[in-house]
């Protein structure tokens, strides 16, 4: 899938939201909070990524009928936060397959963090974060 830099950044996971809703039926509300400025094309695409395979997981294994999204933005970083109202209830940790490992990857390459927790009483939530200055994220950083 090709994207072009004038897709990137917030409009391209609302549209993604949007599309995926349409598709599959559940619920995603968005909410944004913080100054969102116009992010470099490698953290869009990247956020963009995380974002479909974390929902491709919910669609494929989480029975969830509702997701909130959130995307915050401060000065220094960007979290993008996923929670699923899932039948995961933490009795069994998720395996993290090639899904789960190359958003942590992609994270970590670009200087971020990747974690997943449990909710309660079932559902999983992921956090995503992504630093807005650092000088490591490159186009050789980022997988296509």
């Amino acid at each position: 899938m090709v994207i072009d830099d004038a897709g990137l950044g917030l409009l391209a996971l609302k549209s993604l939201i949007k599309l995926v809703q349409e598709q599959s039926g559940l619920s995603i509300p968005l909410t944004v909070s913080g100054t969102v400025t116009q992010w470099k094309p490698e953290i869009a695409e990247l956020l963009y990524r995380v974002l479909q395979e974390a929902l491709t997981n919910v669609i494929r294994h989480a029975e969830a009928s509702i997701v909130e999204v959130s995307v915050c933005e401060n000065e220094k970083e960007i979290t993008m936060t996923l929670k699923d109202d899932g039948r995961c209830t933490g009795d069994v940790p998720p395996l993290p397959g090639f899904g789960l490992s190359g958003m942590r990857a992609r994270c970590d390459r670009a200087g971020g963090s990747f974690l997943i927790r449990n909710c309660q009483p079932h559902g999983l939530m992921i956090i995503a974060k992504v630093p807005l200055h650092n000088s490591s994220i490159g186009d050789d950083d980022i997988e296509c």
